[in-house]
């Protein structure tokens, strides 16, 4: 659950940035050049500036893990451990892939997550708007009637009733 929730933290299109990412490094293009080239396609403010600030990491010398790490509210712990494997070994693509991987399941599973909950909510709010309307209208107009009946009730219809009057006086309380 942590995962999907952290999914939503941030503004920055990781995902998308990660596909073009690993297709520029699959075409051969060098790290700095494919960042390089994202920042520069780039129409958002703040991905521009993530990403031209990771370059100018880069540019220091620095690691791609290291730069990835200065931004915490866009890159995910999973995501810079994963590179920074990766620079062990030596194969960011394959750790990109694994990731983007990753993350379209993870996307997956919320949107099934969500359709899934849609019915239930959907049919728990319907039941509440009828369960009030009936306490609400039905009950106090019902219960006029049971009481000019008069006799032995059963408790749950004297508890009622008592729902009722006491919705029909304090109506606007309630």
């Amino acid at each position: 659950w942590l995962a999907i929730a952290s999914l939503k933290r941030s503004t920055f299109p990781l995902l998308q940035i990660s596909q073009e990412l690993l297709s520029l490094l699959r075409a051969g293009v060098s790290l700095v050049e494919a960042i390089e080239t994202l920042a520069e396609k780039e129409q958002s403010a703040e991905t521009r500036g993530v990403l031209g600030r990771i370059l100018e990491e880069l540019r220091s010398g620095k690691p791609l893990s290291v730069a990835l790490d200065g931004f915490p509210q866009v890159f995910p712990a999973l995501y810079v451990a994963s590179v920074r494997a990766s620079e062990r070994t030596g194969d960011l693509t394959d750790a990109l892939g694994r990731y983007v991987k990753y993350r379209q399941q993870v996307e997956e599973l919320r949107k099934k997550v969500v359709s899934a909950l849609v019915y239930p909510v959907l049919l728990l709010g319907v039941g509440a708007l009828v369960t009030m309307f009936l306490l609400a209208y039905v009950v106090p107009r019902f219960s006029r009637i049971f009481e000019d009946r008069g006799g032995d009730l059963p408790f749950l219809t004297r508890l009622l009733i008592q729902w009722g009057s006491f919705f029909d006086q304090h109506t606007a309380a309630v």
